[in-house]
């Protein structure tokens, strides 16, 4: 590459130019310099890539939006509906995914998209290179014969049921089963995406007491273990620097019996074993039943929803410690009937972006889902979104999560 004057510039000015490009246009540049198609395709250039990519203060949030048309009783393959950061905010911009590509839950890992689809399959798309693949779930009876659990299930916990979580299962959103635990990451280590699936055992209805991994690399699945402490069902999980994270079922238990139960456990995607993490700051009281776990700048955060306030929490990188960092007061904000709030960024400038959840049964004509964005230094929470759309006779919209571009693909892991 040639700067004005016509020198060569320093390899390592190339680099910092062309990290910042997006994706397509160095697809095409790859055409023009056997130089370059190395170096783009490089897995130094493409790690490289993706930390410029999360270091950008403006990210992209992947949006769904579905459109049925009740005389043919079909959902529209494209999407009527448009959607914008109100007055332009520099912040995020939206990708929209076309509707018979995936459902409203999708795991986002490192700029790949995993979404759960009807009959036990798993869609995997880059939306940056346009690539997808769907790999098949096994049978659960590949599980070895001689496999005997050593997970005692309590008899109660059999009596909850994970919509307290605020968490979407209904079957028109989550085809795949609700008894599922799933959870998508990149190994560290040799740099493979991974999705776990945490399941009951066979004939039983009480919690995820198994678990399997898929591995994008070799796109095999591999049956690891019992899970140590079993799992609540149906419940997200938090995918940060190589593990994932999930709450097991002992997390409203504060009896002397199971004081000392982890609440939360992790799998090492490398390893593939499990760990408890440091207990949830609630001390002796009982948290509320809308919590979840999340991945917010690459840190385990939890958050708790109750009538009057929205809490979130980050642990430290050492999982030793957590640290209150919001306090958001619902009560002095006018929200536009939204029953369940979800942060789902923190913008560069500590803005915390949030999607709001309208009931099921809500107006019909009116958007599902809103994002919102809170302001800790003016304590302001208001609409981020400006959506205009066309008149149809039902639609449905999600903001699904944030999203970075990946020049990695599925047959260069």
């Amino acid at each position: 590459m040639r700067s004005e004057t016509g020198m060569e510039l320093p390899y390592d000015v190339e680099i910092e130019i062309l990290q910042r490009l997006p994706v397509k246009p160095l697809h095409r540049l790859e055409l023009v310099s056997k130089n370059w198609r190395r170096l783009i395709r490089s897995r130094y250039f493409m790690e490289r890539y993706m930390v410029h990519q999360k270091s950008k203060h403006r990210f992209k949030i992947l949006a769904k939006i579905i459109v049925v048309d009740p005389l043919v009783l079909k959902v529209s393959p494209k999407p009527r509906l448009f959607l914008r950061s109100s007055d332009d905010d520099p912040e995020f911009t939206y990708v929209l995914l076309e509707n018979n590509e995936v459902v409203a839950t999708c795991l986002s890992c490192d700029g790949f998209i995993c979404c759960p689809r009807p009959g036990n399959k798993y869609l995997f798309i880059n939306p940056a290179t346009g690539q997808k693949i769907q790999a098949e779930q096994r049978s659960p009876c590949h599980r070895p014969q001689t496999f005997e659990s050593h997970v005692t299930v309590p008899f109660f916990i059999s009596r909850y049921s994970i919509d307290f979580l605020g968490y979407r299962t209904s079957n028109h959103q989550f085809p795949s089963p609700a008894i599922d635990l799933l959870g998508f990451g990149r190994d560290r280590v040799s740099g493979d995406y991974k999705l776990v699936r945490l399941f009951e055992r066979p004939g039983e209805n009480t919690a995820c007491t198994e678990c399997e991994v898929l591995s994008l690399k070799t796109w095999e699945w591999r049956y690891i273990s019992h899970v140590p402490i079993p799992c609540f069902k149906g419940q997200p999980s938090a995918s940060v620097n190589g593990s994932i994270y999930w709450f097991t079922v002992y997390l409203w238990l504060t009896d002397a019996e199971y004081s000392t139960t982890a609440k939360i456990i992790a799998f090492d995607l490398h390893t593939h074993r499990f760990r408890a993490v440091h207990h949830p700051p609630f001390g002796a009281r009982t948290p509320s039943y809308i919590i979840n776990l999340m991945n917010l700048r690459d840190q385990v955060w939890m958050v708790e929803q109750t009538l009057d306030c929205l809490e979130m929490w980050s642990m430290d990188g050492g999982g030793g410690a957590w640290e209150k960092m919001y306090s958001i007061d619902l009560k002095s904000y006018a929200r536009p009937n939204l029953e369940v709030l979800m942060p789902i960024e923190i913008c560069g400038d500590g803005k915390v972006l949030i999607s709001g959840k309208k009931p099921n049964n809500s107006n019909h004509w009116d958007l599902k889902e809103r994002l919102l964005k809170y302001d800790p230094r003016t304590k302001t929470l208001l609409l981020a979104d400006h959506q205009t759309f066309a008149r149809v006779p039902y639609f449905q919209t999600w903001v699904l999560a944030p999203y970075f571009q990946s020049l990695f693909s599925f047959d260069t892991l």
